[in-house]
């Protein structure tokens, strides 16, 4: 399977794993499917139709337990659940495609046949999550230590009663509270940032949690306002606001840093009559190619790291990037790589005074998104004058979009807010995208000679066909200004392996080259199930000769054949679910949280280079003994894997087809598996260990949950990237008329499918 529901920690949203790993993002009350399992239920077979939703309340009506069997879609067996008699159960799932199945009898025979209870079902609203609102402290709130601050939350549910609030600071527990009004005291003495959230309970279980509100403890009170010095124009100086700079601590989240309550003016004024000479804007070039520098700070350098990385992958696209910490930075850098970029993640990272003097006077491109451009404004007085604009502070309304080249581009609205600017001289900056709010917009971007200036980190929150893509459309202003527009597409079928159906294989080939369609096959050379079939063979491709020439068809229709892992789960247990090949992970190790979600482990037993690489030499060596030519793109399974996994694939695999997952240790130091990124290209790229990344970006259908119209609606935004790819992939087994849906109409806007080859 390309895609997991691992659970992203701090800058990645709910929103971000569905995108990049393929959990359901549900809104509006969770539905749940209401099934009676009754002594007299006749049998049926397993069939796609069961579709199941993220709650399943099973209602048992019989004096006997129930046992309840979640299975894919091919009727494989994932987990299972028993109900005691008379009683009900809601069952959680965030696997996406899965049925329910009640075998009479012993299990095995029921599944190897594919029988099962035929069940009544119908959708019903089971239980909406609680609404709450943490009311004090406020956002950015300021206060020296020793200040005693109330800490209250209002808390609702609109089918049910509260049963309790939970008051976290910085992530642990607090205080519980099961009465309104919900509120405590603490005295706050430890300077720095402080984040603060409220989660409710129902009664029946379900819970909502705040967004973070960061309370600052200084000792010292911090300045409202900083005057940036005058400047030398016919015209009044502008005096603007930039954020605080004399806390004796440095903040501890990357979570939106302490705003003002008093927002100053975003309007334009009337251009300057200076006579400063404006920057010079210097065509890209350089020997050294792409510089990407990160932070190495504060409790985010992991998050900086696998940011860079991102950023990183991206640039390799247009030539050879290098990646380097901030405080390694050498005066003169951004003059010698024809394009320098940073974005900063660690507020108030302390910078080298070369790097804001390079900065301040940019010799060559230099791209800037998120904190720390304040720092370039206290070091250079002439800033206002030169660029035309000066950052304020960040906002704290939200921004639910990002207007960019007429597209409206989806923002997580509880992200930060965006970076205020005060613009001085319109004829010097230039807004390169706005911000949408609920009363108009503000701006985005702004460009001033070799200087462009974001105003958030455009990889936080990162989802399909969100604001990301206007941010991978800015490369091409300085890297490649000429390209020309562009629209591929790719599809890959999923998941197939030596038990898959070799004449429905030959009917998705017949399809895909009736509309002159190349296409991909992702396949797993050994099929394996040593947890739910104890005691089985291998089944390999070698073994299953129609099987193989299916493959052969397929590729006489316009299909290329990657590999997608050797055995796609990992020795012989549950890694985590059913250690079932297509289900399981197979280049990390995983387990299970409370809600059946997976989560990572570390790396596999013996995760040497050497060993992952026999790993890769045994598939590729299934592939020969079946007189297929060995596959030069590889997919990793769930998209995931190992540092060491990473670097062994290089050495059989210069390409891979897929998104990447970076942990903190990427670029230096010890790997943090408890937390990842994740990227998503609208173009080809390449990973920091040098390998060429052919996209997906456009995810799956994932029944009841993301349609063939969701995917059409990202590969519409998609065209924003003056040359981008639209790359979605499909199971083969489910019906072929989504994929019908998906590519025609895909062809209807526009785009051109070729071979992964191609791009």
């Amino acid at each position: 399977m390309g895609h997991s529901s691992i659970a992203r920690a701090r800058r990645v949203s709910r929103t971000l794993v569905a995108a990049l790993l393929g959990i359901a993002a549900l809104t509006g009350g969770l539905v749940s499917r209401q099934i009676t399992a009754g002594a007299t239920t006749a049998e049926a077979p397993c069939s796609a139709t069961f579709g199941l939703p993220a709650l399943l309340t099973v209602r048992n009506q019989t004096a006997a337990s129930v046992d309840v069997y979640l299975v894919d879609t091919r009727c494989n067996l994932v987990r299972q659940a028993t109900v005691s008699g008379n009683r009900s159960t809601t069952i959680v799932s965030k696997l996406g495609n899965r049925h329910l199945v009640f075998p009479r009898g012993t299990t095995t025979p029921r599944l190897a046949d594919k029988t099962v209870r035929s069940i009544s079902d119908s959708v019903t609203i089971s239980n909406r999550p609680p609404t709450v609102t943490l009311t004090s402290p406020s956002n950015g709130l300021n206060v020296a230590p020793g200040t005693n601050v109330t800490l209250s939350a209002n808390a609702s549910d609109p089918d049910g009663s509260i049963a309790r609030v939970e008051f976290f600071l910085n992530g642990s527990l607090l205080a519980t509270e099961y009465t309104a009004p919900y509120s405590i005291s603490r005295t706050f003495t430890t300077a720095g940032s402080q984040r603060i959230n409220a989660r409710a309970f129902d009664n029946k279980g379900a819970s909502t949690t705040t967004p973070d509100s960061i309370l600052v403890v200084t000792t010292t009170t911090p300045p409202t306002t900083t005057t940036v010095p005058p400047t030398t124009t016919t015209t009044p100086p502008t005096t603007t606001t930039v954020p605080p700079t004399t806390t004796t601590t440095p903040p501890t989240t990357t979570t939106a840093p302490p705003t003002t309550t008093t927002v100053p003016p975003t309007t334009t004024l009337p251009p300057t009559t200076t006579t400063t000479v404006p920057p010079t804007t210097v065509p890209p070039g350089g020997a050294a190619g792409i510089l990407v520098l990160y932070d190495t700070t504060g409790p985010s350098a992991g998050d900086a790291q696998t940011t860079a990385a991102i950023a990183a992958t991206m640039a390799g696209h247009f030539g050879t990037v290098t990646t380097k910490a901030v405080s390694a930075y050498q005066s003169g850098d951004i003059g010698r790589f024809g394009q320098t970029i940073y974005i900063g993640t660690t507020f108030d990272e302390p910078l080298p005074a070369s790097f804001l003097a390079d900065a301040a006077n940019p010799a060559r491109p230099l791209l800037w998104a998120n904190y720390n451009i304040w720092q370039v404004v206290n070091a250079s007085p002439t800033f206002a004058t030169r660029f035309g604009f000066v950052p304020t502070f960040f906002g704290s309304e939200p921004v639910s979009a990002i207007r960019y080249k007429g597209f409206d581009l989806p923002r997580v609205s509880i992200d930060q807010g965006l970076m205020g600017y005060t613009i001085s001289n319109a004829a010097l900056a230039t807004v390169v995208g706005q911000g949408v709010t609920a009363t108009g917009t503000i701006p985005w971007g702004i460009r001033s000679g070799n200087l462009t200036y974001v105003g958030e980190n455009p990889f936080s929150f990162l989802s399909e066909g969100n604001r990301y893509l206007a941010f991978s459309d800015l490369l091409f202003d300085t890297l490649a200004p000429t390209r020309a527009t562009r629209t591929r597409a790719l599809v890959r079928l999923e998941d197939v392996d030596p038990t898959s159906d070799p004449a429905n294989l030959r009917a998705y080939a017949d399809y895909l080259f009736s509309r002159n369609v190349p296409f991909s096959v992702a396949v797993i050379p050994e099929y394996r199930d040593p947890v739910l079939t104890p005691g089985s063979a291998p089944i390999r491709m070698q073994d299953r000769p129609d099987f193989v020439a299916a493959l052969q068809y397929m590729q006489s229709r316009g299909g290329t054949l990657i590999m997608h892992g050797y055995t796609h789960q990992l020795g012989n247990t549950a890694n985590p679910f059913n250690g079932r090949t297509g289900t399981d992970y197979e280049f990390t190790t995983m387990t299970v949280d409370g809600a059946g979600n997976p989560v990572v482990v570390g790396p596999p037993p013996n995760d040497t280079i050497a060993d992952q690489l026999a790993r890769f030499d045994a598939g590729l060596a299934n592939f020969a003994a079946a007189g297929l030519p060995a596959p030069s793109i590889f997919e990793f399974p769930h998209y995931i894997g190992s540092i060491n996994s990473y670097l062994a694939s290089r050495q059989r695999f210069a390409t891979r087809y897929e998104r990447i997952t970076y942990f903190p240790g990427v670029l230096g130091g010890a790997a943090d598996f408890s937390r990842f990124n994740g990227a998503i290209l609208p173009y080809s790229g390449r990973d920091i260990w040098g390998a060429k990344i052919i996209p997906e970006n456009l995810g799956y259908v994932i029944t009841g949950i993301t349609t063939p119209q969701t995917i059409l609606e990202n590969a519409a935004r998609l065209k924003v990237v003056r040359d981008s790819v639209a790359s979605f992939f499909y199971h083969p087994y489910l019906p072929i008329a989504d994929l019908r849906t998906i590519v025609e109409g895909l062809q209807a806007q526009g785009w051109t499918f070729v071979a992964p080859s191609a791009v």
